[in-house]
């Protein structure tokens, strides 16, 4: 199941509403169990899901067979190695995607990954939650050190924990950068009121540095 339910409508509502501006083919870092893959699908898009958890993947693909969607292609892979011969004209990293990295270098790597895949005119969307201010111990180029967990439950097996990294906005910014990458618009929740410092979390709509 994904990691968090919360707010899904909503959400599923303004990704599908930056499809709609930005276009498709649509690529998905982070698919989870498929759900925005499908949804997605479902609103006439071609949309390629990477989730790199055995888990998820398995549950997404048993969806997948049981709800054919041939417009949805469901790819089982690390996010930071991943190289398609496709480029993409709007790129999601939903659920925390990036945060989830367990390093510095790992979210470097997988942005390097969204700048491989995304168009010229395209745009990367992604989410960060649990944002800190800009109190943390820091690490190579001012990044938080600290790292928390999340937990992923797989069925009636043990839970297994998912690091996730502590960053602030400061560090987003920076590791766009690092990537070529720049933010051109920031949202506090997904009902798409303007970021404000106080917000817990930061949604981005970011673009290749031209």
């Amino acid at each position: 199941m994904p990691l968090s339910l919360v707010g899904r409508d909503s959400e599923s509502a303004f990704y599908a509403s930056q499809v709609g501006r930005f276009g498709s083919p649509v690529l998905v870092l982070g698919s989870a169990d498929g759900a925005l893959g499908f949804e997605l699908a479902g609103r006439g898009h071609d949309v390629t899901g990477v989730e790199p958890s055995e888990f998820l993947m398995a549950e997404a693909a048993a969806r997948k067979k049981e709800e054919p969607q041939p417009r949805l292609q469901l790819v089982h892979a690390d996010l930071r190695s991943l190289r398609l011969s496709q480029k993409f004209k709007t790129v999601i990293a939903p659920k925390n995607a990036l945060a989830l990295q367990p390093d510095p270098d790992a979210l470097d790597a997988v942005l390097a990954t969204v700048v491989q895949h995304l168009g010229p005119e395209g745009a990367l969307v992604f989410e960060v939650a649990g944002l800190q201010d800009g109190t943390h111990l820091e690490g190579p180029g001012g990044r938080a050190l600290f790292t928390a967990h999340l937990r992923e439950r797989k069925g009636a097996q043990a839970i297994r924990r998912v690091r996730r990294q502590t960053l602030t906005a400061v560090d987003i910014e920076a590791a766009l950068a690092h990537a070529g990458l720049e933010a051109r618009e920031r949202f506090g929740d997904f009902d798409s009121r303007p970021w404000d410092e106080p917000d817990d979390r930061q949604i981005v709509i970011a673009g290749l540095i031209s």
